[in-house]
């Protein structure tokens, strides 16, 4: 029988791995002189690989010497921990940077080997921060970063006899070599299949924490055009050498295939028509370009106001999502832009539904079953619709699920297979630079059985969630009339407002579905799930446009917040 000894006297102790980074300059002597009739101007490059921004996960034991990086010079890292108990581990990630001009990869790599003994009570890896192996020939372009991740475990999973018999030191080492990128340079592995999600900010200081502290941006998918293939930028034109005085230019950059790009620029303006204009000190401080910085510098802005050009010029930020074999349908497509507004067809048909049945594996808007075999309701989630897809309104609902797994409300009230937690949901294929600074936002929605009976709940918290009617379309047609949008789900964001109080462009002022309109990962136009209630038909949740059951053609979009 296998135990796992926590009395044993011996201690693992001084377990110490230095990480190396090997930086060598793979290209010759540049300056050339041509004899015919003049000189080639060779450009000046830098070459410039290191170690940045080392993060220890929690739950690490605390290390005797700490991974620490010294600006762009550290190519090395050393760290060592005391591991006294089964199961105590110390994991990092850490960052390699390429901060020069000229593309790299890994000219060669090695990585020391447990022996046999110390792989009886060690586990020990150097993987990207995904899990996937490190391999020769990964490339490493200039401008790019890739995060590492360093873990040593003590196993528990142990007989008596697999114990350390002494205290003496384990060294480890890694080491990769990056040399300039060559013919033999490859696109590193990734686990899951790629799909951009392009987003926008929609609000600036308008949602709060589970605290009622406000959070500074609050970001949603991109609206009002196909950005698959595109992205969008501001930049500010002076309206005279030397006034001072500069409009505001919104620019949407077209990429092709083999990377060229086209732009078409508009003027932001106001309500009456008029360019908008901006004093020199407001030009320095709103220009900022959202679309190049990573989110770690979106972050670091402690002036979120300074967004607020790259918000009315709906400027764009790809999300750059890797997802899973669980909620991803296995389907890719190219995208050359900032990608989508709405996953739909890269998303698994089973988690974009709202409350799918599962007495059949044929779902379809006939299909009412939605609760599924074995689940019993309660009689206040029967009062949510007949066939029960909304039981219990958003807090309970399979998209939440999906989006960041099962909890104690979301494995209630429908099917209990989904299975999903934090790993494998929604939330888990987001790019970690993007995961270490998005803040939970308390998060408004409503339950009830009609018009007349309903109420407004606040006591959920999440990472990334669906938007509300009312957030979309504040009132009117879409929102806050007899039918839907009851209890105040939300507010208005910024981004959406009226065009009597906010800026415009003319290809993008419209109060209505059109700077609403979302394109999906194929470049239609799409439908996503929003969490708002139809109290007039319980048994519907509202969608971006339109009403229906559950159907499988309908997408998913999320928001989060950066405080």
């Amino acid at each position: 029988m296998r135990k796992t000894n926590t009395h044993m006297n011996q201690k693992l102790i001084a377990l110490a791995v230095l990480l190396l980074l090997s930086i060598s300059i793979g290209y010759a002597a540049l300056s050339t002189t041509l004899q015919i009739n003049g000189t080639a101007n060779i450009a000046s490059n830098s070459w410039l690989v290191y170690f940045t921004n080392v993060d220890i996960t929690t739950g690490s034991v605390t290390a005797t010497t700490v991974p620490t990086t010294f600006g762009t010079s550290t190519t090395s890292l050393t760290w060592e921990v005391n591991l006294n108990t089964p199961g105590d581990f110390y994991e990092y990630y850490v960052d390699v940077k390429n901060d020069g001009t000229i593309d790299s990869m890994i000219g060669s790599l090695s990585n020391t080997s447990l022996t046999t003994n110390q792989a009886k009570y060690l586990n020990y890896s150097v993987t990207y921060d995904d899990g996937t192996a490190i391999e020769q020939y990964d490339k490493l372009d200039a401008g790019e970063t890739v995060t590492l991740k360093v873990r040593v475990e003590y196993k528990t999973d142990l007989n008596p006899e697999d114990l350390p018999s002494d205290p003496s030191p384990v060294t480890l080492t890694y080491t990769s070599n990056y040399v300039q990128a060559d013919g033999n340079a490859k696109e590193r592995n990734r686990n899951g299949t790629p799909v951009g999600y392009a987003v926008q900010i929609y609000g600036i200081n308008e949602d709060v924490d589970e605290n009622g502290e406000t959070l500074g941006l609050t970001f949603g998918p991109a609206t009002g055009a196909n950005y698959n293939n595109s992205y969008v930028t501001h930049k500010y034109v002076e309206t005279s050498p030397g006034s001072g005085v500069y409009n505001v230019k919104r620019i949407t950059h077209t990429v092709t295939a083999d990377g060229n790009e086209s732009t078409w620029e508009e003027y932001l303006k106001n309500y009456a028509s008029e360019k908008v204009t901006r004093t020199e000190a407001e030009k320095n401080k709103y220009d900022i370009n959202l679309h190049e910085m990573t989110w770690s510098q979106i972050a670091a802005v402690t002036d979120k106001t300074k967004f607020l050009d790259c918000m009315l010029c709906g400027d764009t930020k790809k999300v750059e999502l890797y997802l899973n074999d669980t909620i991803g349908s296995g389907v890719t497509y190219n995208q050359y832009g900032d990608g989508a507004g709405i996953l739909r067809n890269t998303i698994n048909l089973y988690y974009r539904m709202w409350n799918p049945s599962r007495n059949s594996d044929t779902f379809s808007e006939n299909n009412n079953s939605a609760v599924g075999i074995g689940v019993t309701l309660t009689s206040n989630e029967l009062k949510y619709g007949s066939n029960a897809r909304n039981a219990g309104g958003y807090s309970v609902s399979h998209i939440r699920a999906t989006l960041i797994g099962e909890n104690s409300k979301t494995n209630i009230g429908y099917a209990g297979d989904v299975n999903l937690n934090e790993s494998n949901s929604l939330y888990s294929c987001l790019p970690r630079d993007l995961k270490n600074v998005i803040t939970s936002k308390r998060v408004r929605y409503v339950t009830g059985s009609s018009m007349s009976s309903y109420s407004l709940n606040n006591d959920i918290t999440d990472k990334i969630w669906a938007f509300s009617q009312r957030e979309m379309f504040f009132t009117g047609e879409y929102a806050g009339t007899t039918t839907e949008g009851l209890g105040n789900d939300g507010h208005g964001y910024s981004k959406f407002a009226s065009a009597d109080s906010k800026y415009y462009i003319s290809s993008y002022n419209d109060t209505g579905a059109t700077q609403r309109a979302c394109y999906c990962e194929s470049g239609s136009t799409s439908i996503a799930w929003l969490r708002t209630l139809n109290l007039y038909y319980p048994y519907y949740s509202y969608c971006t446009s339109g009403l229906d059951t559950c159907i499988q053609f309908y997408g998913l979009s999320f928001g989060f917040c950066i405080k």
